[in-house]
């Protein structure tokens, strides 16, 4: 039987290609080592124990296509469980390519290292003194040894999986059918940068806020979508079939191009989830509408739309105080999925567990140890979170991608913030022409809302219940706000 195997896969074997030479080979030079790991002032190794660079991820994208890098396995995260020796994470922490993958080993193996494919295993009984590809990782991954090292699946693991299927596209309607009931709020929502979330570069051009005119870092004419309208704007652009959010942002308040982020990321893993409503993966990435539509926070909304039933919707205001602050959370801080492949909660529901959906928090730019503590814990999104809501005046870009650089060091930078006109009109750009006492208003500092005070809820009289909230108190506008 081996000799008719012989016979039959023998034209095959010979017809197989040569492995490459090892395309590593240059790391294994003296002058090599500072490209990926921290090396002492003054020498030229590295500083025992290994320790890499937080920038490690841009070595490798200099020869590999992001879309694998950032496809295949997450990185720029924070593994919360214990890891087995001989599994390397960044100066900060974080997840990087060679936390798997080692660029010194040998690029050929005498057994294979990934699982291989059954035509595969039977030319193998005929391929005498085979190589097989190792690629570079740092143990033999055929039947997941590597991957068990890190994802043990016990019992516990498995009690604590949600289950992610219960999440349909089917069940969202869209916010314009909710506009049939809620016609005010729905005007209102309208209104709000959360609803201008997402714009279509093609279909509405208006929504593009950038200046191509010059030194743009990339055409307009690459620009498939628009992220955000308020303080700053990301671009994306469809490439092979695939979107990637840009590196560089505009700065709507200085009108000015700004590097937020040191390479293109895929938007379907790092930002879809929350710049769309009713996200789910299946073959091809889905939603039921761009941007922050009001089954955001409410949850799907087939069955309430279809009989008006309130019970059959999620209304922030009747959760506890910890499952309404969790739909913020969601979006408004830093993790990843429990697939560790989506860079938000995958899955996750107004009204749910926050923590069994989004793991890996990490800090944000600009947050010291006092706002972050690095426990993972429930009271540490709570901290990012508060963190961020004292941000969000800040006249400059934060950039989402950024956080490796995630401790402030040394003296604290001073942030200069929007005074409370500045803030209103990142929003409502032009004044109404109503006379010179109203812009004599605004100039002498009394402030927007010494006239228009937003109400904080229904009950309290007319006035817009959504994003106006987001005035975070007596401090948000330095002297000049309230």
């Amino acid at each position: 039987m081996r000799f008719f195997l012989f016979l039959l896969l023998l034209p095959l074997a010979l017809a197989a290609p040569a492995l490459a030479q090892n395309p590593h080979a240059r790391f294994a030079e003296p002058d090599g080592c500072a490209e990926c790991h921290v090396v002492n002032e003054g020498e030229k190794t590295p500083a025992q124990p290994v320790v890499l660079n937080a920038d490690v991820i841009s070595v490798c994208l200099k020869c590999h296509d992001r879309k694998m890098v950032f496809g295949t396995h997450p990185v720029e995260i924070k593994p919360e469980m214990k890891l087995p020796e001989g599994v390397h994470l960044s100066e900060g922490g974080v997840m990087t390519c060679a936390t798997c993958h080692d660029p010194h080993m040998k690029s050929e193996g005498d057994s294979p290292y990934v699982a291989q494919p059954f035509a595969q295993k039977l030319l193998s009984l005929v391929t005498f003194g085979k190589k097989y590809k190792t690629y570079f990782l740092r143990q033999p991954n055929e039947s997941g040894q590597l991957c068990n090292g890190c994802h043990r699946m016990d019992e516990v693991g498995k009690k604590r999986a949600p289950l992610m299927e219960t999440l349909r596209v089917e069940e969202f309607v869209g916010s314009d059918a909710c506009a049939r009931c809620h016609v005010e709020i729905y005007k209102e929502w309208k209104k709000t940068p959360h609803a201008r979330m997402v714009g279509d570069a093609k279909k509405s051009p208006e929504t593009v806020r950038a200046d191509f005119s010059s030194r743009a870092p990339f055409g307009r004419e690459v620009v498939a979508l628009s992220l955000g309208s308020h303080w700053s704007q990301r671009y994306v652009e469809e490439v092979e079939g695939e979107l990637y959010v840009k590196g560089a942002g505009w700065n709507i308040k200085w009108r000015k191009w700004e590097a937020v982020a040191w390479e293109d990321k895929p938007w379907g893993l790092y930002c879809a989830g929350c710049h769309t409503t009713g996200y789910i993966m299946e073959e091809k990435p889905r939603y039921v509408e761009a941007g922050v539509g009001c089954e955001a926070c409410h949850g799907p909304g087939l069955r309430h739309s279809e009989g008006g039933d309130r019970a059959l919707i999620v209304n922030p205001s009747r959760l506890t105080a910890e499952k309404r602050e969790m739909v913020c959370h969601s979006c408004h801080t830093t993790g990843h999925d429990i697939s560790g492949q989506f860079q938000f909660p995958l899955g996750y529901l107004p009204g749910q567990d926050l923590s069994y959906f989004f793991k890996g928090l990490v800090p944000k730019p600009g947050q010291s140890d006092e706002s972050f503590y690095g426990d993972g814990s429930y009271e540490d999104r709570t901290r990012q979170y508060q963190w961020w809501k004292g941000t969000v005046t800040e006249r400059r870009t934060q950039g989402c991608s950024s956080c490796n650089d995630f401790r402030s060091r040394g003296k604290k930078e001073a942030k200069e913030k929007m005074t409370e006109a500045e803030y209103c009109q990142s929003c409502h750009e032009k004044l109404p022409d109503s006379g010179k006492d109203h812009a004599a208003s605004v100039k002498s500092g009394s402030g927007c809302l010494g006239c228009h005070r937003a109400m904080r809820s229904r009950t309290t009289g007319e006035g817009s219940v959504h994003d106006h909230k987001f005035l975070f108190g007596e401090n948000a506008f330095g002297k000049t706000g309230s």
